[in-house]
């Protein structure tokens, strides 16, 4: 029903803490900056069957900045309760960078998807607006533990 089981995450991540140096010859040492990234994501249940997926990332990294966010929609294909089958359409847009079309296919654990990033950034007169097709392929796994605290913290589903 529409405007139960909201499901929400924001994440934080570091990475390169201690700024390694990495080459393979000494004299030619590059010190990789700190790179910091935010993540979160929304899911809105429209109906039974639908849904609505908001994601946004942002990244640091020396002086650079990139933003992208996107959103899908997502509908049901079940036909049982227990079956967890989807697909999903929708858009991307990497900050100043490409526009990207998604569409997705989950069944159960296992995640196809398939993108296209069109072309938008000063390198769309080179590039004629193409850019490059992407296949996705994920597999979400559920850790079953014998904590007594496992179900106390629970990590989003996007289903």
């Amino acid at each position: 029903m529409a405007g139960q089981n909201i499901h929400y995450y924001l994440g934080l991540g570091l990475f390169h803490i201690t700024e390694p140096k990495v080459a393979f010859q000494q004299q030619y040492d590059v010190k990789m900056n700190r790179k910091w990234m935010v993540n979160m994501g929304l899911s809105v249940p429209l109906n039974d069957q639908n849904s609505l997926i908001v994601y946004g990332d942002y990244f640091m990294q020396g002086g650079a900045r990139q933003g992208q966010g996107g959103a899908l929609f997502n509908h049901d294909l079940s036909q049982f309760e227990d079956e967890k089958i989807t697909i999903a359409a929708g858009m991307f847009y990497r900050g100043k960078d490409a526009f990207i079309p998604v569409v997705k296919l989950n069944y159960y654990h296992l995640g196809l998807g398939i993108t296209y990033d069109v072309n938008s950034s000063k390198l769309k007169t080179a590039s004629q607006y193409r850019g490059g097709f992407e296949l996705t392929l994920s597999y979400k796994a559920y850790r079953n533990n014998y904590n007594s605290s496992a179900n106390k913290v629970k990590c989003p589903s996007f289903y």
